[in-house]
């Protein structure tokens, strides 16, 4: 019997162990070119691949502008190529995972909103800088590293719709102070559209308000009519809902926690003014 139940333990460690060596099979990092000898040291070490044999891709300038250029501001694509980013592709389901260090415009959950636009699928992305960066071009060299990472080769259409969206949402955010809430709206309303919920120009115009009511975010009229133009050219991708939804699947739980604590420390703020006030209502 004890025979039999190590047999089984160890049969269900290597199904487990097995696979997860793999993942990092095609693992690729990209550089900016204009990083001195001493910053791409540094990023090697912080991705923890120095020393290690990997494919190493440098990004040029050039190459920020070829897929930024007419979408995000020239100062913000700037003249220089200076951040980096490492891809691990992950198994079937694992979804889009990002983190940062370094960048100061644009979030995690704005990059993987934009990376699951482009066609990324199931992958652990860290995006860094030597010294703060606004993080704007590094979408480049993350879609570059992702295709070479896995051999998929991404839609131009849709590369371009991930960068008109991760510059849009990182405006937002920008303008209002508020970065997750502006990731929460254009994730939420672009599923609405992507799952054929909201079709028509006035349909997309009402979830994108709606939407931004219920995060207390106040759009301005110009934002509201780039969020639909963006959101009908993207109807138009034949993009499917269900793929973005299950690759964003983890970052719409942890959106759902933090609305969730928002709505408690709100909660406590009006219980404690009530208090103070003495308008505090019975309970029970």
């Amino acid at each position: 019997m004890h025979r039999r139940l190590w047999a089984l333990v160890a049969a269900l460690w290597m199904v487990a162990v097995v696979p997860a060596t793999a993942l990092a099979a095609n693992p690729v990092v990209t550089l900016g070119k204009d990083l001195t000898p001493a910053e791409r040291q540094e990023m090697l070490r912080y991705f923890g691949v120095r020393g290690r044999t990997m494919r190493l891709y440098i990004i040029s300038n050039a190459q920020e502008h070829q897929l930024l250029g007419g979408v995000a501001p020239a100062e913000e694509i700037g003249t220089r190529a200076i951040s980096c980013a490492y891809v691990v592709p992950e198994r079937h389901g694992a979804g889009i995972r990002v983190t940062t260090h370094d960048i100061t415009w644009v979030t995690p959950a704005m990059y993987a909103n934009a990376l699951a636009t482009a066609g990324v699928a199931d992958a652990a992305v860290s995006v860094a800088a030597p010294y703060p960066v606004s993080g704007t071009a590094a979408l480049a060299g993350i879609l570059w590293a992702y295709q070479a990472s896995t051999g998929v080769s991404l839609s131009p259409a849709r590369k371009t719709a991930a960068a008109q969206e991760l510059v849009a949402t990182a405006d937002l955010a920008r303008r209002t102070g508020r970065p997750d809430a502006a990731a929460t709206l254009v994730r939420v309303v672009k599923q609405e559209v992507l799952s054929g919920r909201a079709t028509s120009p006035e349909a997309i115009r009402a979830a994108v308000i709606r939407t931004a009511a219920s995060l207390h975010l106040s759009l301005t009229a110009g934002e509201v009519d780039d969020l639909v133009t963006f959101l009908l050219r993207l109807r138009g991708l034949g993009i499917s809902a269900a793929t973005v939804h299950q690759q964003l699947a983890r970052l719409g739980s942890e959106s759902g926690q933090a609305a969730g604590f928002w709505a408690w420390l709100v909660g406590l703020w009006h219980w404690i003014w009530g208090l103070v006030t003495g308008r505090l209502s019975a309970v029970g």
